[in-house]
Formats: C-alpha cells, sequence, structure tokens
C-alpha cells in the first residue's frame, strides 16, 4: 500500500531515528497502532498534522509491506474527522516528495476538504494562494484568510458576492 510519512529534516523522527531512502525497515516486536508500527497516512497533507515543525519537514512517500492496521478508530474525533491513518511492521521509504509537489498535488486534487487541511497546516505563498482561489473559489477565501493571515474574523464577516 502506498503512503506518506513525514519525517524531520534528515529524514529524522520525533524520537531520533535516521531513515533512509530506498530501506526496508522492519518492526520489532507486535505490530499496534498506538503503541508499535511504523505509520503513515493515505493523504500526504494529513501527515502535516503529526510534523513537529510545519515549515521545515521531510515528506516521504513510503510503502507498506508487510501487516496494516488503522488508526482511524484510535484518532476518532480527536483530530477533525481525519482519515487514512495507519501503521505497518514493514515499510519501505521510497522517495522524498517535494514541497511544490504536495501543494501540486492537494490542488489537483480538487478535493475541498483536503485543500482545507493542506490549509490548516502549510504556510503557502502568495502565488499559491492564488492559484488555490482560482481553482477553489471565493468559497475557500476565509479558510486562507483564516489560516494564512490570521483573521479571526474570516469566518463571521459578510460577503457580497
Amino acid at each position: 500500500m502506498k503512503g506518506y510519512k513525514v519525517l524531520d529534516t534528515g529524514l529524522i523522527n520525533q524520537y531520533g531515528f535516521k531513515y533512509e531512502i530506498g530501506k526496508v525497515y522492519i518492526l520489532n516486536g507486535e505490530l499496534d497502532y498506538k503503541n508499535n508500527g511504523f505509520c503513515f497516512c493515505s493523504y500526504p497533507e494529513t501527515t502535516l498534522l503529526f510534523a513537529g515543525d510545519k515549515s521545515n519537514f521531510d515528506l516521504t512517500e513510503v510503502e507498506a509491506l508487510g501487516r496494516i492496521v488503522s488508526g482511524d478508530d484510535y484518532f476518532e474525533n480527536r483530530f477533525y474527522d481525519i482519515t487514512g491513518l495507519y501503521a505497518t511492521d514493514r515499510m519501505r521509504i521510497k522517495r522524498l516528495v517535494p514541497r511544490e509537489e504536495l501543494v501540486s498535488m492537494v490542488i489537483e486534487s480538487n478535493n475541498f476538504e483536503r485543500m482545507k487541511t493542506l490549509n490548516m497546516y502549510l504556510k503557502f505563498t502568495p502565488e499559491e494562494i492564488e492559484t488555490i482561489l482560482e481553482r477553489y473559489g471565493q468559497a475557500f477565501k476565509p479558510y486562507i484568510e483564516f489560516y494564512q493571515y490570521g483573521d479571526q474574523e474570516a469566518f463571521s464577516r459578510k460577503r457580497t458576492p
């Protein structure tokens, strides 16, 4: 199964373990989403929920090669109904995903909810904001104003078409 994993810059996880591109990792012990496993997400933007530094991270494409368990039940009602959370007992780090590719993948998905998730966790460039508003329209503008610019009144302001 293809997925995505976010790591600190240098391919280092929150415990200080350094991963390598192309290498296969095999779990020691019993697979358990909450306690023991190689975690990953089905959508790249969801990984940013787990990024320590949201402005400086390595996003990787991974391949789950062993057993897979879902973390959706564990995280239910904790993180904005985000789903697609998994752990595996055997995983390959396939490649680094450039930031530009991450942004492009989500914009091109034409999925308003996925775009909202990315917008919550990633600071966009002015050019990216322009592209997002062209693609998703004025209905997305309050989300940009709130999360990108910190406008606390973005959702309460009356708008004229």
